[in-house]
């Protein structure tokens, strides 16, 4: 059956609660009628009780005003993408803005943004969890990054690429909410941050570790040794993808985004990919 035969075929079906429709509204009746879209909450005979699309209230809508019936021209349809699969949000930073952003902290603790944050919640927490989790049903934490385990070949490695001018990656984050951290802290939890690292750990510590001259890169000199306009150039570089989990994903979502996640460098062991997987289907 091609796709327009199974749009006919759900077209000629009722209109059923949660679909979304679109129709012409006026907010006064000496207004101008507006297009609008909203999600069918309750169907009374001839008539739609429809929530309107970002807005709250509810409105009477006689069926035969629906102007289309958008749920299904837009779902109807081949679709071979994870239905748990959250879209990634893209920013375009250099690497002098991204690693500005988690370099103190890492090397200095939290104290400063503990301090101003501290107009909002009880004490304030890291940009930064480096060792995330996601809750089970149970209500149990469940770790799913790995340690620390590049060796010095793998972290110039990637030193070398920046050098070169080639692409290294990506990193994902997941965002958390002002709401979701304060619930989190009031309730004990002292494992908060205002992102996790879901993808990129082994990357973004290696340049953090770099800029903090920590190791040397492959030809044997510190960052600290560059000159200026290398560092420049170093830090300019758009080689990094910087990708975000909004507020709104899910820990499924999340968890999903982890185990289906492309590493490069030192690859994920199978058998942890393995397990989080089983918690992905099973505990989640």
């Amino acid at each position: 059956m091609t796709r327009q035969e199974l749009i006919n075929k759900k077209l000629a079906e009722p209109i059923q609660l949660g679909e979304k429709v679109a129709f012409e509204y006026k907010a006064y009746e000496s207004s101008k009628p507006t297009d609008k879209r909203g999600i069918v909450k309750v169907i009374d005979e001839n008539v739609l009780l429809v929530s309107i699309e970002n807005h709250k209230e509810l409105i009477a809508l006689p069926i035969d005003k629906v102007k289309a019936r958008v749920s299904i021209l837009w779902e109807t349809g081949y679709n071979p993408f994870d239905k748990e699969q959250y879209s990634l949000r893209s920013s375009n930073y250099d690497l002098d803005s991204i690693l500005n952003e988690f370099n103190d902290e890492k090397y200095r603790g939290d104290s400063m943004r503990r301090e101003f944050f501290s107009e909002y919640f009880e004490y304030g927490c890291p940009s930064l969890n480096w060792n995330p989790y996601v809750f089970d049903k149970d209500g149990n934490k469940i770790y799913y990054q790995r340690g620390y385990v590049w060796n010095l070949k793998d972290k110039q490695s990637l030193i070398n690429s920046i050098y070169n001018g080639l692409e290294i990656g990506r990193i994902v984050l997941r965002k958390r909410g002002y709401e979701w951290v304060d619930q989190q802290l009031k309730s004990g939890n002292k494992e908060v941050a205002w992102r996790d690292i879901v993808d990129g750990k082994q990357r973004l510590s290696t340049l953090i570790d770099f800029q903090n001259n920590v190791f040397k890169d492959s030809n044997g000199n510190y960052y600290e040794d560059m000159s200026n306009s290398a560092k420049h150039k170093f830090g300019n570089g758009m080689n990094l993808l910087y990708l975000t989990l909004e507020e709104d994903a899910t820990d499924k979502q999340t968890l999903n985004c982890f185990v289906k996640s492309n590493f490069s460098g030192v690859l994920m062991n199978t058998n942890h990919l393995n397990q989080m997987s089983e918690i992905l289907n099973t505990k989640l």
